[in-house]
């Protein structure tokens, strides 16, 4: 089990034009082979304008961190896409794909 931590993301604009707020952070994951592994995950927050302080987009973060920091997200599992190619769609589309020789 991934040891229990607060974390408060991290913060940055980016853009030059059409400046946006990127918010950063490490999320749990269950890997393949049943183990709980980290990945980074990044969302665009939204536009400097409708987000005018970096403390109005802090706020928005930690409301999306806040079921992380409380312990109640749930690890989901990940996949590649070559496994997912390999194991679901060929499996499962490319049989009833008529170009493909399908039904």
């Amino acid at each position: 089990m991934a040891r229990r931590r607060f974390q408060t993301g991290q913060l940055y604009k980016k853009g030059k034009r059409r400046k946006v707020w990127i918010a950063r952070w490490r999320e749990d994951v269950l890997l393949p082979d049943g183990k709980i592994g980290r990945v980074r995950r990044g969302i665009l927050l939204g536009s400097v304008a409708d987000l005018p302080t970096r403390r109005d987009a802090q706020v928005r973060l930690d409301e999306r961190l806040r079921p992380i920091n409380q312990g109640a997200a749930v690890p989901e599992s990940v996949i590649g896409f070559g496994v997912f190619v390999e194991q679901q769609w060929k499996v499962l589309v490319l049989p009833t794909d008529p170009f493909y020789g399908g039904a």
